[in-house]
């Protein structure tokens, strides 16, 4: 017998179907504000890994409410602190679905630590907001 088609034929399935799950316009992650000061610094090259490693932890977790339609925002702050390690994570707006709430908070623990802050920068940390959506259209 011989598996390696069906082998094939799974890998081409997981492929074709991440991207689609990952585009999912119906869950999504604004733009995160830095809430501390940037001491002029542009975190732009910094926040786009960022972003994308919070949303592939995101997308694995979102719970089964969320497939079934269930609405939410899901506002969350934390700090990065120099090496990259997450400190004083929180929801400052909850959705009001607990499981929402901690696909949100458990998609940033998952993604800790991230790379540490650019040597460039001469602060010892950034505060970052995200706003998690949940079946609703970002503003931006």
């Amino acid at each position: 017998m011989n598996i390696k088609p069906i082998v094939v034929l799974i890998a081409v399935v997981v492929i074709a179907v991440s991207p689609a799950i990952a585009q999912d316009a119906s869950y999504s992650i604004d733009i995160p504000t830095i809430l501390s000061d940037t001491l002029g610094y542009d975190f732009a090259r910094y926040i786009g890994p960022l972003m994308n490693r919070v949303r592939y932890h995101w997308h694995m977790m979102i719970p089964e409410e969320a497939r079934r339609g269930e609405k939410g925002k899901v506002v969350v702050i934390f700090t990065i602190v120099g090496n990259g390690a997450i400190q004083n994570l929180r929801v400052v707006v909850s959705s009001k679905v607990e499981e929402l709430d901690r696909a949100a908070t458990a998609a940033i623990k998952a993604s800790d630590p991230f790379a540490p802050l650019p040597a460039d920068f001469k602060g010892a940390h950034i505060d970052i907001e995200l706003d998690f959506l949940y079946n609703i259209k970002s503003k931006n």
